[in-house]
């Protein structure tokens, strides 16, 4: 049975009864209702939820209107331009070149180089550097170092050999007087005069103090004491 004749049967029995030849659904939807509802319910749900995550980000920024805070007067990108420094530069070549000149470059450039050829290049001669040989340069080395270590030789040959006994009386100047007098006191004169004796004869002594002064002999014996000196009494 029909689901429309089934729903008359209800309604007789319920004590209703719908109109004879009623056959219109009572509703009617537009017109590609079902085919853009997904599309229409995935838009609305977007809408939402990006208002809802830019209320929970940022409120200050889900506040603010959607309006452009900016205007610009009416026909204002349709004013004229300002002239410029290039607009008022010419637009020719500042250089031109005669007419014809890059089709008879190539036979100008050859009848050049035959021009060129015809004419023999004047052949100058090398410059000769004159060099010595590397033995004479060695050779003028060794003269060299030759005449100087003979030149030195002869310099220390000049100088006179120092006397030992002029070191000597040099080295006695230069001690004092309590270092030669500590000496003489741990001496004995007796025993030195004994050895001085024996070991050699007066021509020797008297040989030895040749070139020894007076003055300076007199010096030494006042530093040795006597007889009357009362650290000769001492020792």
């Amino acid at each position: 049975m029909e689901p429309r004749k089934n729903i008359a049967l209800e309604l007789q029995e319920g004590g209703l009864q719908l109109p004879a030849g009623l056959h219109v659904p009572p509703y009617a939807v537009p017109e590609g209702y079902f085919a853009a509802f997904a599309a229409t319910v995935l838009a609305r749900i977007h809408r939402e939820e990006a208002a809802a995550e830019l209320q929970e980000l940022a409120p200050l920024l889900a506040g603010l209107p959607k309006s452009m805070p900016f205007a610009v007067p009416e026909g204002y990108f349709a004013a004229p331009a300002v002239p410029s420094l290039l607009d008022s530069l010419d637009r020719k070549m500042p250089f031109s070149t005669p007419a014809g000149y890059f089709e008879g470059l190539p036979g100008l450039l050859l009848t050049r180089l035959r021009q060129g050829e015809a004419v023999p290049a004047t052949s100058q001669p090398a410059r000769v550097v004159g060099m010595r040989p590397r033995w004479v340069r060695m050779a003028a080395a060794a003269v060299l170092a030759g005449a100087i270590a003979v030149g030195g030789w002869l310099y220390e040959s000049r100088t006179p050999a120092a006397n030992p006994e002029a070191v000597v009386q040099a080295g006695l100047r230069t001690v004092p007087d309590g270092a030669l007098d500590e000496f003489l006191q741990t001496a004995d004169p007796a025993s030195a005069t004994d050895v001085a004796q024996s070991s050699s004869p007066h021509s020797d002594v008297r040989q030895m103090l040749h070139d020894v002064s007076v003055s300076e002999l007199d010096a030494f014996l006042e530093g040795v004491p006597g007889e009357d000196d009362p650290l000769a009494d001492i020792n």
